[in-house]
């Protein structure tokens, strides 16, 4: 499925901060949004669900925001390797405890230098419904979408949600919403092509 829609000349994005801080992204995550035990979101189960349709056995998969880690649990037979980052040591300690010897899971904000060096690359998906929800500069988003290029094997694909793209963390500038049109124009200024695979889930492929 394809869009008719030309991209905007000029993303809503380009009028958001340039750079928070040179080291350290804002925590602008809430810290008491435990998701290890909450159910997941519907942007994840659509990914989810595509996933089961279109992925092959044996690939890898690097999960952005590991929550109750039920990805993890439904996914454990299916891919070879799955690997994810949270904010929250609750999540990680839930991810541990599954004892899954091939899902691991670290600390670690992803808009902050270092996650490609963390994990290293060679993975066919990376799942992230909400790319900018949490965005604090244009600095550390590029520096994720940096990370996550290198950490794809080419092929390989970022997935995301139409919904997710939509929702913001309160406090965070609302120019960071995106809709396809800006999709396109983020994944060409860091070498990926957006796709739309479903009503719902977009991609941001690597050649």
């Amino acid at each position: 499925m394809t869009f008719a829609c030309r991209p905007a000349p000029h993303p809503a994005y380009r009028r958001t901060v340039s750079l928070c801080d040179p080291l350290t992204p804002k925590p602008l995550y809430k810290m008491e949004e435990d998701w290890s035990g909450r159910s997941t979101t519907y942007g994840q189960r659509r990914v989810e669900a595509y996933l089961r349709d279109h992925s092959q056995a044996g690939q890898t998969v690097f999960v952005t925001g590991v929550g109750n880690s039920l990805f993890a649990q439904d996914f454990a037979d299916h891919f070879a390797g799955i690997d994810g980052v949270t904010l929250l040591p609750s999540e990680k300690v839930r991810a541990d405890a599954l004892g899954i010897p091939h899902y691991r899971v670290r600390v670690q904000n992803k808009y902050q230098n270092g996650l490609a060096d963390a994990f290293g690359g060679a993975y066919d998906y990376i799942v992230d419904v909400n790319l900018a929800s949490w965005a604090c500069c244009q600095t550390h988003v590029a520096a994720m979408m940096r990370a996550y290029h290198r950490m794809l094997k080419s092929g390989g694909s970022i997935l995301t949600d139409r919904e997710g793209l939509d929702w913001l963390e309160k406090g965070v500038d609302p120019h960071w919403r995106m809709d396809f049109a800006d999709l396109q124009i983020l994944a060409g200024e860091f070498g990926f092509t957006a796709q739309s695979r479903t009503d719902w889930v977009y991609a941001l492929h690597k050649s």
